[in-house]
């Protein structure tokens, strides 16, 4: 074997794993981009987690004792004044359903732009249609039981 070839495999040996690391490179970058891609585009699922975590989490609705218990819902305080007090967010409507032993009790806030919840499928484009379901930790007769939520947001997109 020459010294030539030798040198020629070397480099092609060589040649190979840079281009492997720089398919590697580019796929990777290419995953990356189309992941956080993929989370702009999702942004408005957000809203709803804002709102059930307004709910969850505000101290309107919250157990207070001596110290707010965060994530105990107060059924005393889930009342429909409260809610419209609390829930003010004027470019949303609010449908809140708690299922809590065989009873669903249900809030709504900005009732006109809820009855546009029939358009959702129609006219997608235009309106935020989000429907969510959690659990939830309720506060009722001095017992902390658990519960089922659904929350349907509406609103209008910003265009």
């Amino acid at each position: 074997m020459s010294k030539g070839s030798f040198i020629l495999s070397k480099e092609s040996v060589l040649l190979f794993f840079n281009i492997f690391f720089l398919i590697v490179v580019v796929v990777s970058v290419k995953v990356a981009l189309a992941h956080d891609t993929e989370g702009i585009l999702h942004v408005e699922k957000l809203h709803e987690r804002v709102f059930a975590n307004n709910i969850y989490y505000n101290e309107c609705f919250l157990l207070s004792d001596n110290r707010v218990h965060y994530g105990v819902i107060d059924l005393n305080k889930l009342n429909s004044d409260n809610f419209q007090k609390c829930m003010n967010q004027g470019k949303y409507a609010i449908r809140f359903n708690l299922f809590y032993e065989n009873e669903v009790k249900t809030l709504t806030f900005n009732d006109e732009l809820l009855n546009a919840e029939i358009f959702c499928n129609i006219k997608k484009k235009n309106l935020l249609c989000n429907n969510y379901t959690y659990y939830v930790n309720v506060y009722d007769n001095g017992e902390i039981k658990e519960a089922k939520a659904n929350l349907w947001l509406v609103g209008v997109k910003n265009e």
